[in-house]
Parts: C-alpha cells; sequence; structure tokens
C-alpha cells in the first residue's frame, strides 16, 4: 500500500513538472497579460461577495456568462483567484498549471486500467497535451473551463472504471460519489451534461451497474430543469457558433501545430 502512494506522488510530481515546463516554455504564459474575455470576467467577479449566488442567483450567472450559458465552476474558480492573489495573472496560470497537472495524472491512470503499458499511457498523454486545443484552453483563462469540465470527467471515469471492474460497491456512497463528479464536470462545461453523463450510463448499463447507470440519467433531467431555472432553456440572442467550410477547415489543418 504504502508503494502505490509512492508511485501516485512520483506520478503527480513528474506531471506537475510537465505542466510547468509546458506553461513556461512552450506557451510562454508567464509572460502574458490578459486576454479577451478575461479582464471582463475578473471584474465580474470582483463585484460578486457571495460565490453562491453564481450557482443560485439567476442575474448573476446571466451577468457572469453574458450570454445563456451555464458555467459557474469557472465563475467560482476566477473568484478564489481574486481573492487569494487579486489580479496577479501568474497566480491565475499557476492554478492553470495545477488544474493541467491534475488533468494529465487522472488521464494517465485511466489509459494505465484501459491496459496501456507506462510508456504507452505517457506517450499518449503528451500527445494529447501538444495538440492545439489543448494549448489554447490551458493559455486562455477564460476557457479554463474546457479543461476543468474534462478534469471533473476524467475523475467520473475513473469513479465508473472501479464500480464496473467491482473495486468498488454500488452503494450510496460510490454512486454520490460519481453524481457529484459529474455535476462538477457539467457546471464547468454544459456540453459534459450530454456526453458524460450518457456515455457513462450506457458504459455501466451495458456492465451491469444499473443502479449507478439510471442514476446518470437522473442527474442529466436534473440539470436540464436547474439550467432552465437559472438561464433559460436557450443559448439567447447574441450567441453565434461560425462554422468552416470544408475548405477552411483543410487549410486549418495544413498550418498545424500553431505555436503560441
Amino acid at each position: 500500500r504504502r508503494a502505490r502512494w509512492l508511485s501516485l506522488v512520483w506520478m503527480c510530481a513528474v506531471f506537475a513538472g510537465v505542466a510547468l515546463s509546458y506553461h513556461f516554455f512552450f506557451l510562454k504564459t508567464f509572460d502574458h497579460w490578459w486576454v479577451d474575455d478575461d479582464p471582463r470576467n475578473f471584474a465580474v467577479v470582483r463585484s460578486v461577495s457571495n460565490p453562491l449566488s453564481f450557482f443560485t442567483d439567476p442575474p448573476t450567472a446571466r451577468n457572469f456568462s453574458s450570454t445563456n450559458t451555464v458555467n459557474p465552476m469557472l465563475a467560482l474558480s476566477i473568484w478564489l483567484d481574486t481573492r487569494l492573489a487579486d489580479r496577479n495573472f501568474r497566480f491565475a496560470q499557476l492554478h492553470n498549471v495545477l488544474i493541467l497537472t491534475a488533468t494529465l495524472c487522472l488521464l494517465f491512470l485511466i489509459l494505465r486500467r484501459c491496459g496501456l503499458s507506462l510508456t504507452g499511457a505517457f506517450a499518449t498523454s503528451l500527445i494529447w497535451l501538444f495538440l492545439p486545443a489543448t494549448g489554447i484552453v490551458s493559455e486562455w483563462l477564460a476557457a479554463r473551463h474546457h479543461l476543468e469540465g474534462f478534469t471533473w470527467s476524467l475523475a467520473a471515469v475513473l469513479v465508473a472504471q472501479k464500480l464496473v471492474q467491482r473495486e468498488w460497491l454500488q452503494n450510496a456512497w460510490s454512486i454520490g460519489l460519481l453524481l457529484l463528479l459529474m455535476g462538477f464536470a457539467a457546471l464547468s462545461k454544459e456540453t459534459s451534461a450530454i456526453t458524460v453523463t450518457f456515455g457513462l450510463s450506457l458504459y455501466l448499463w451495458h456492465r451491469g451497474r444499473l443502479y449507478a447507470a439510471i442514476s446518470c440519467v437522473a442527474l442529466f433531467l436534473a440539470y436540464v430543469g436547474y439550467r432552465s431555472w437559472l438561464v433559460g432553456f436557450t443559448a439567447g440572442e447574441g450567441h453565434y457558433l461560425a462554422i468552416p467550410s470544408a475548405l477552411v477547415f483543410a487549410h486549418f489543418l495544413a498550418r498545424l501545430p500553431y505555436i503560441f
């Protein structure tokens, strides 16, 4: 048991070094000031005394997002940055390093449980790290919720694996933890409310963990009701998504990788 804990500590230390080096040398995030939505987000959260209002007060939730989206975990995350270090962007980026470290550790553990070797799991984690999308959500503070949502989702997948492989009993504690992690994922990034809950419910149902699977569906229904109450059921006016043509997308792929 002690050896297992030591291996986990070593894993965290290695990935912390990888994440810090990635930010410092590749992304160079400690040399930048705010970009795009960052100044606005920090200004909004500084005006809020009680962070629970991001979760429970519809006007506050809408004011933070500027569109009808649900991401109160991002507001809470930035609120903590401002309370601990005011508007120190280096502290905020260190927070991003911590999140990235957790993501890499969880991804590595899941890949190992899927049968990959140490080298294979580590190499796959590094490939994910150097994808363009990973760089964007790691560098841009306003996109932190994408990474946080993925991190909570990975933690939920790890719990589901333990349930399926019968390392943990299917009881109120384990199902409650699973729902809590999926809830955090959904409150970080809305797409997780669909992809993670339904993906894990199918996985758990197929492997005979019926109570856990039904609980995932119940969580999704609860989320739909919560979202409708907090910000409504649509993205709202002024929320547009540019869909590139096949030619533009091919041109984008031809220019990869981008150096941030």
